[in-house]
């Protein structure tokens, strides 16, 4: 079963391929087709924490997308720490800070953006760091103030997703980049194992509802 972080992902691709069927045609089949290797992959690691090297990997796949739609818009920089590649984190924990930064960043602009990708261990505090910035726009305050909610979908649930695997030992935040632009950053424990998430098919909550 695809968490709400993947469906809100494949919901906004197929939106996306739509609005080329017709005006682009060619570009909604190389969109097609890059979409069915990323569920593929996404399908073929299960549940369950994945390797940083994972994840990653389908961050750059889905970057491929983004940047057969783009083009030149996106620029991209990945500064990952080779140390942490065989690190466990939860799925889909990269891939909604590049998605805001693709939407908020580079797709909204005439010239676009450049987005940094980088991925460090903090030995002090036993932490993962995850960080995405862009040169973009930047968050509007209000936003800063909130983390995020209410400017993304994808950032809401990662963090809503984040509280439930690690408690207040995880965290996400809204930064605005000096200079111009915003970061996105989230610090997961590397000491712990995150909590079981469990989600309850729709037959059987109909049934507890009947009840």
């Amino acid at each position: 079963m695809w968490s709400p972080a993947a469906l809100h992902f494949l919901f906004n691709t197929l939106t996306a391929i739509q609005a080329y069927v017709r005006s682009r045609p060619g570009l909604a089949e190389e969109m097609i087709g890059a979409l069915a290797q990323l569920v593929r992959a996404t399908l073929s690691r299960g549940e369950g924490p994945v390797l940083v090297a994972e994840e990653l990997a389908l961050v750059q796949m889905y970057l491929g997308l983004e940047r057969a739609r783009l083009g030149h818009r996106l620029r991209t920089v990945l500064d990952v720490d080779p140390g942490t590649l065989g690190v466990r984190i939860p799925a889909l924990v990269m891939q909604p800070l590049v998605e805001n930064a693709v939407v908020h960043a580079a797709a909204c602009r005439v010239d676009g953006a450049t987005l940094r990708l980088a991925v460090r261990y903090r030995h002090e505090r036993k932490q993962l760091l995850i960080m995405v910035a862009d040169d973009g726009p930047g968050v509007p305050r209000p936003q800063v103030a909130t983390g995020g909610a209410g400017l993304h979908l994808g950032l809401s649930t990662l963090r809503r997703r984040l509280a439930a695997l690690y408690g207040r030992n995880a965290r996400l935040r809204l930064l605005r980049r000096p200079g111009g632009g915003t970061i996105a950053a989230v610090a997961l424990p590397t000491g712990a194992a995150p909590r079981q998430m469990y989600v309850v098919p729709q037959d059987a909550a109909r049934a507890d509802r009947r009840r």
